[in-house]
């Protein structure tokens, strides 16, 4: 049998590396194991790739270059024959924004914000800019939230650790 136990060094910074220290044990079938450490080093980009698939995509964006609004993130995104919309959860209101081409609705786009983003077709997008982490406010009720900049190997289980859940 073999299983591994994973410990993260350090935070979930978007600045700094994380190191994840992998103790993988090998154990026959006369109780005798053996282990060993596999120490996986995940460095911050400055370049993300969005993988927006046809339909409904939760994402967050880990980058930020000054102010940016969905109206002006829209036509970096795509055309309005890929994208059909950009919508948030507004904690303040409890409501659904939603953001389009032809529409008046438009608001900002924060780091470790949720955003479902609707797409008639699928495609990549790049996004650059400095990683930028912000703390995440969790409210009483519904939250769409995101981690801005996920190292490659974040589980669920570790994000919520991260945040303190028990």
């Amino acid at each position: 049998v073999i299983t591994y136990q994973d410990v993260i060094e350090g935070t979930m910074d978007c600045s700094a590396p994380v190191v994840l220290e992998r103790t993988w044990t090998a154990t026959n079938a006369c109780g005798g194991a053996t282990s060993c450490v596999q120490t996986i080093i995940i460095e911050k980009a400055d370049t993300y790739a969005l993988h927006l698939s046809q339909g409904m995509n939760m994402v967050s964006f880990p980058a930020q270059k000054g102010t940016m609004t969905c109206k002006a993130l829209l036509p970096s995104l795509g055309t309005a024959e890929e994208i059909e919309n950009i919508s948030r959860f507004d904690i303040d209101t409890k409501t659904f924004e939603v953001c389009d081409f032809t529409g008046e609705v438009d608001f900002p786009i924060i780091t470790g914000e949720g955003y479902i983003i609707r797409m008639f077709q699928g495609k990549e997008v790049h996004v650059t800019g400095n990683p930028e982490c912000t703390d995440i406010m969790l409210v009483e009720g519904f939250n769409l939230i995101a981690h801005p900049n996920p190292p490659e190997n974040l589980t669920a289980y570790h994000f919520l650790e991260a945040l303190g859940v028990e």
